[in-house]
């Protein structure tokens, strides 16, 4: 995750997060800061990466993350054959 600006610490929590998982829908989810980092772009600015965890997420929430990763996994596959 990016944090675009925001000041963010390890340990903050963030709850109702919705993260948009294109057609398999919106996951709402909570999260906690496990790592920090700055890195450079290829423009050489810099920018803050964070490292999260998921907190007690939902059957539901679980189920559409993991329908889009296998999708995703899918899809790289079909291009590596390519």
């Amino acid at each position: 995750m990016i944090t675009n600006g925001v000041d963010v610490a390890i340990g903050d929590k963030f709850t109702a997060c919705r993260i948009a998982l294109s057609s398999f829908g919106i996951a709402e989810v909570n999260l906690i800061v496990m790592s920090k980092r700055q890195a450079t772009k290829t423009d050489l600015s810099m920018q803050t990466v964070v490292g999260t965890n998921f907190v007690n997420l939902s059957r539901k929430s679980e189920a559409l993350l993991h329908r889009y990763i296998g999708q995703l996994e899918r899809e790289r596959h079909r291009l590596e054959r390519e």
